[in-house]
């Protein structure tokens, strides 16, 4: 008897481990679904590379704001530090645009066979040569043998090249450093590790509050070298174009808000979205 009480109580625990297991394997593929579910929909979805720069701001706040939203575009912010790692991210197609500048864009368009880049905008952002202020330069012919931060093959490095001839100094004089991350670039410059360093905004209204002092900036005569730059493969898909048509859209709808928010509000989005604080 104690034997046959013994085996249906075994019988039993196997029974309930079976069910348990496959509650656990319906558990499972029910989370494999939704995974799955929610890459179909990433797939879908226009996904732009943004950085911590003031061009950008506008695409946070359609974001943030239900911009993009109430025009019926799925769109996916993806976060870059560094340019050359948006550009590694732009050559693998798992994005299908992104917030970069006109020179880096031709560079990639001539040395990758699989890229080709297309500007549908440009927009206002600048760049600024900061000088440090321990450096005591006060004018661009004062750079020989000092180093400036930059990134290679990009609006700041024909900057470089613009500054270099300006004054006629020679380039291998002045030493530019490639460093493609703008806070980093930022820091090194409070930090008094680079003489001088191209920054856009809000990095360089940050430097300016800290005393370092401006000697070159962007924009002569209306360039702009800052673009919204999509794939070939995305302008040339009549879907994909259609979300594009309304990412910039959304942008301007998005600028415009910025711009009558005024001063006081736009130190909140740099507060918000660069947790910088500038004045």
């Amino acid at each position: 008897m104690k034997r046959f009480i013994y085996n249906a109580l075994l019988l039993l625990a196997v029974f309930i481990a079976m069910g348990c297991s496959g509650g656990e394997n319906t558990a499972t593929r029910k989370s494999k679904e939704e995974i799955a579910a929610e890459r179909k929909k990433d797939s879908l979805a226009l996904k732009v590379g943004v950085a911590q720069t003031i061009n950008c701001l506008p695409a946070f706040v359609a974001q943030d704001e239900g911009i993009f939203d109430s025009l019926g575009v799925d769109v996916r912010l993806r976060h870059y530090t560094s340019m050359l790692d948006c550009d590694v991210s732009l050559r693998r197609h798992t994005i299908e645009g992104a917030f970069t500048d006109v020179k880096r864009m031709d560079y990639l368009n001539s040395h990758y066979k699989n890229l080709l880049l297309k500007s549908v905008m440009s927009t206002d952002m600048q760049w600024q040569l900061v000088a440090n202020r321990l450096s005591r330069l006060h004018e661009p012919k004062q750079f020989t043998d000092k180093m400036v931060a930059m990134t290679r093959f990009s609006a700041t490095d024909f900057l470089c090249d613009r500054m270099v001839d300006s004054v006629k100094l020679n380039k291998e004089r002045v030493f530019r450093i490639q460093v493609n991350d703008v806070d980093l670039r930022l820091n090194m410059l409070l930090n008094n590790e680079i003489d001088a360093a191209w920054l856009p905004e809000p990095q360089a209204s940050v430097a300016k509050r800290k005393g370092h002092n401006v000697l070159m900036q962007s924009g002569r005569g209306g360039e702009k070298l800052a673009v919204l730059a999509f794939t070939d493969r995305a302008m040339t898909d009549s879907r994909r174009k259609e979300q594009i048509d309304l990412f910039v859209k959304a942008y301007g709808i998005a600028q415009e808000r910025i711009n009558k928010g005024g001063r006081s509000y736009y130190r909140q989005l740099v507060k918000k979205y660069f947790n910088y604080q500038i004045i």
